[in-house]
């Protein structure tokens, strides 16, 4: 799918909006398709340098990206032979993503520093660890 806006291409001409080109798979007498998998998770992954500098363990991360697609013709035995006449294409994507939250350094004004006093406040030592 492709959408294109403003013509900026001799090959649609001037458009005043836009333009919306879609391709489609056309069916086939033979069954065909694909299953694919894209997956990232703690067990692959180093620890990240902020959870090693505070000493704290990996975090857990899981990313599944999932699916199949699946085309060919409409066959029911005794009641239909779609080949060469109809067919069909299928598909199907599954998303899993799970991550908890990493350690975090923060600080907490002094009583001096809630009052207005910050002539003692030299530098926040966390500074380069907070989110």
């Amino acid at each position: 799918m492709k959408v294109v806006t403003n013509g900026v291409s001799a090959e649609y001409g001037r458009l005043s909006g836009g333009l919306v080109e879609i391709v489609t798979k056309s069916g086939t007498n033979s069954y065909h398709g694909q299953v694919f998998e894209y997956i990232q998770n703690d067990a692959f992954n180093a620890n990240s340098w902020r959870q090693n500098a505070l000493g704290g363990a990996k975090t857990p991360f899981r990313q599944n990206q999932f699916g199949f697609t699946l085309g060919g013709p409409i066959v029911l035995p005794k009641l239909y032979n779609g080949r060469n006449r109809t067919f069909f294409y299928a598909d199907y994507q599954g998303y899993r993503f799970t991550q908890s939250g990493s350690l975090q350094v923060n600080s907490v004004p002094t009583a001096a520093e809630r009052n207005g006093d910050f002539s003692q406040t030299i530098y926040n030592k966390h500074s380069d660890f907070d989110v």
